[in-house]
């Protein structure tokens, strides 16, 4: 079982191999969860991301990424993120 579902917010932990395609600190959106093989013939946990359409690699349509580079985000926690970064009226009321 994963914890990993279509929909989830993820960040990228990872060393980017191309920092042009994904980078840390960047939100994004799972829409994909399966398997794939990267290069040492076992099958691991892989994600497809609504931001990133990546091009087709090794006769796979759109590669998806490892998920071991990727964070889970706790929904609670990043709501409470964004409710400090909004503007707040400073304005006194009468």
């Amino acid at each position: 079982m994963t914890v990993w579902q279509p929909g989830m917010r993820c960040v990228f932990i990872g060393v980017a191999s191309d920092p042009k395609v994904i980078a840390n600190g960047i939100v994004y959106t799972v829409r994909w969860v399966g398997e794939a093989c990267f290069g040492e013939g076992e099958l691991c946990l892989a994600l497809k991301l609504h931001e990133i359409v990546r091009p087709p690699v090794l006769g796979f349509e759109d590669y998806p990424f490892a998920a071991q580079f990727f964070r889970p985000l706790s929904e609670t926690r990043l709501d409470q993120f964004r409710k400090l970064l909004a503007p707040v009226d400073t304005r006194e009321t009468v």
